[in-house]
């Protein structure tokens, strides 16, 4: 998939649009696509994955949106993502919403979390249940809107994905 391709969506509405990634190549092709398609708002944020806190040092104005797909499944386990779900409530404003990607577990086989991908150096896919990524959301003091589900995706990415509407309360 081509780096920045959700960022040219969203990045014509936004004043500035923050692009956070442990691979600094990632972010700055991000922004590459994004100087070629006319826009020069972006700000890359690169850090470690053993401290994805730091983002809160550059990211220091509330934000109205964090968005974040195909990302928490890559995680290298459910309590980092707990990490980043509390950093993304840490950086909205009140009122602001955050839009995220999941892959859900339905007690089926091919639903439950892939631990084979180390070897060949290929993310694991950590899976949530649904109610257990909810009720993590509610922890971290968000208020769930909605959650919808895809059991399959058209672009060829795998198989139940989960999205959800997060708002902090204003």
């Amino acid at each position: 998939m081509r780096r920045g391709a959700n960022a040219v969506h969203f990045a014509p509405g936004s004043s500035r649009y923050y692009g956070a990634d442990v691979t600094t190549a990632s972010v700055m092709e991000c922004q590459k696509q994004l100087i070629q398609e006319g826009y020069h708002n972006f700000v890359p944020v690169p850090f470690k994955v053993g401290t994805p806190e730091t983002v809160l040092n550059v990211i220091t104005e509330p934000i109205d949106l964090f968005l974040c797909v195909y990302v928490f499944c890559v995680f290298p386990t459910k309590a980092y993502g707990s990490r980043v779900l509390d950093i993304a409530y840490k950086m909205l404003k009140p009122g602001g919403q955050a839009f995220i990607e999941i892959r859900y577990a339905d007690h089926t086989p091919i639903s439950k979390p892939h631990r084979w991908g180390y070897a060949q150096n290929m993310p694991h896919m950590v899976t949530y249940r649904i109610e257990e990524f909810w009720e993590n959301a509610i922890k971290c003091g968000f208020e769930p809107q909605l959650v919808t589900l895809e059991i399959e995706q058209e672009v060829r990415m795998g198989r139940r994905y989960a999205y959800y509407l997060l708002t902090k309360p204003a």
